[in-house]
């Protein structure tokens, strides 16, 4: 689906995370929902799950530019093989640029994935200066 601004939250806007992909009969399956400084904890994973529980989504990134604590990892371990257990969905809690750097050596042409990103950031009018000022860090530090 279109990327929407993120001024509403995702109950209110009917998404189940912050990127959702659909298939050819409009139905998610597959959600990603991304935190900035945040990590990721129990609490965020049994939150995405009541966002996903009612839908036929088969895939679900809770990315973060934090790590998450290693003894919360074994309870988020814990409830994610429960989640795949009950509703069949693969949770998948990562950091956001291992898995950048991990989808884009799949591209074949990384610089029209980058050209195409740096222009929807360019005409998106709700990011504000301090967010292109970090994907630039962001880039930068990928080198």
């Amino acid at each position: 689906m279109p990327i929407e601004s993120h001024t509403s939250s995702d109950k209110s806007s009917g998404r189940i995370g912050d990127i959702d992909i659909i298939d050819e009969k409009k139905r998610a399956f597959e959600a990603v929902e991304v935190k900035h400084g945040i990590q990721i904890n129990l609490g965020l994973v049994k939150d995405a799950y009541a966002k996903f529980q009612t839908t036929p989504v088969s895939r679900y990134y809770i990315l973060s530019t934090a790590s998450p604590d290693r003894e919360e990892l074994i309870k988020i371990e814990s409830e994610i093989q429960r989640i795949k257990n009950v509703h069949g969905c693969q949770l998948i809690v990562n950091g956001i640029m291992p898995t950048l750097k991990y989808y884009l050596r799949l591209l074949n042409d990384t610089f029209e994935f980058i050209d195409n990103y740096v222009n929807l950031l360019e005409e998106d009018k709700a990011l504000k200066f301090e967010h292109k000022e970090m994907w630039n860090k962001l880039i930068s530090d990928m080198k």
